[in-house]
């Protein structure tokens, strides 16, 4: 039967983080890429910015409370997992798609329960995986890394043919006017002439903010006009608050206080990359960059860490620059060789851009889930 016929096409996806990052972004580009589903998004925080930011585009965000799984004390497990299942049936829900991976472990058992194949989404490395996860995930249907690297690096053993490497994918923006960078530069207090480095990217202790800052203290040695832009949430969580307040404490350290821009938590990135002469990611690990896709659709030349994923983006020096973990003054000297030579810096943001029109296509990654959808869903010939 062809899929615009089947009547059974609803997906479920779970979201655990009350935050918006970059799992949430991604999860709400592959529910737009799938017009042809119809999608509800249950949120185990709620109300919440994720809960508000589905909602808001349209999808039927629904509560969802998950307990953990206490081997000693399963009871609230089991009874959390037998609500959502009722949640589940109750949306008319034929297949579940788990964010990350501890959303598979919180509400794998309620898919099953619930009589619906299970999806788990895996966006990051999980070398060392407790034993009560590792029993968990013996209940997801079929894994989806977003990467190589992240399948290479999951502590649990899956059987061949439940596994699908699927990249993210974009589309190429159109070059913006200069008229509307000029109007962001403007909104953002950046002087006319300034360079502008910017990091998109949540303020969690996985992204390197401090080598990205202590790079900036000899960037602006050099190029004393640089401001310095981070985009990402810094005040909707504890943890983001206390974050944001050691790195504005290194910051003035550093006597920087002047190059740094903070916007905290924006819906509308994709709007500032154009604005950015460079764009960095400075991290610990990374299991994809989507961050990185997203500043070479937009022709941005991009500087990231040489760490997990980031490599099966960017080839040094060919469709960006790599730099060493932890080393600002080699992230330094990547960004200073792109400030002071335009010319490359084009070429490079070019190769990025014509990276994505072939690879990383949004047609070719929603064409890669309708499958992996039509395969699992009743009817589709496997379970």
């Amino acid at each position: 039967m062809d899929m615009a016929q089947e009547p059974h096409r609803r997906i479920a996806h779970v979201l655990l983080w009350p935050g918006v990052a970059g799992t949430e972004i991604a999860t709400l580009r592959l529910m737009r890429a799938l017009p042809d589903f119809a999608h509800s998004a249950f949120c185990a925080c709620h109300p919440s910015a994720t809960s508000r930011l589905f909602a808001g585009n349209g999808f039927d965000a629904r509560p969802c409370q998950v307990a953990e799984l206490r081997l000693r004390r399963p009871i609230a497990f089991l009874r959390s997992s037998l609500e959502v299942a009722r949640s589940l049936r109750a949306s008319g829900a034929a297949l579940l798609h788990c964010s990350d991976l501890l959303a598979g472990c919180h509400a794998g058992l309620a898919g099953r329960l619930a009589g619906l194949p299970v999806v788990c989404h895996i966006r990051n490395p999980h070398d060392e995986l407790q034993g009560r996860h590792r029993l968990l995930l013996r209940l997801v249907t079929h894994f989806v890394f977003v990467s190589r690297y992240t399948q290479a690096h999951l502590d649990f053993t899956v059987r061949p043919g439940r596994a699908s490497v699927i990249y993210d994918g974009l589309d190429v923006a159109d070059v913006p006017e200069a008229a509307e960078v000029a109007a962001v530069r403007r909104e953002l207090e950046i002087p006319s002439g300034a360079k502008v480095v910017g990091m998109v990217a949540r303020l969690a202790p996985q992204k390197d903010h401090p080598t990205f800052i202590r790079a900036a203290r000899r960037i602006v040695a050099t190029y004393p006009d640089t401001r310095f832009l981070v985009v990402g949430d810094n005040s909707m969580e504890a943890w983001a608050v206390q974050r944001y307040q050691a790195l504005r404490r290194l910051i003035d350290e550093l006597g920087l206080g002047r190059h740094f821009i903070f916007t905290g938590f924006r819906s509308d990135v994709l709007r500032l990359l154009p604005a950015m002469d460079v764009v960095v990611l400075a991290t610990h690990f990374e299991g994809f960059g989507l961050a990185v896709l997203e500043a070479m659709a937009h022709g941005r030349p991009v500087v990231a860490t040489a760490v997990g994923a980031i490599p099966e983006l960017v080839v040094d020096d060919e469709t960006g620059l790599l730099h060493r973990p932890g080393d600002d003054a080699h992230l330094a000297g990547q960004i200073g060789s792109l400030l002071g030579d335009p010319t490359r810096a084009m070429r490079l943001a070019e190769a990025g851009r014509q990276l994505v029109k072939t690879r990383f296509t949004s047609e070719r990654f929603a064409s890669s889930i309708r499958e992996l959808y039509r395969t699992l869903l009743p009817g589709g010939g496997a379970r």
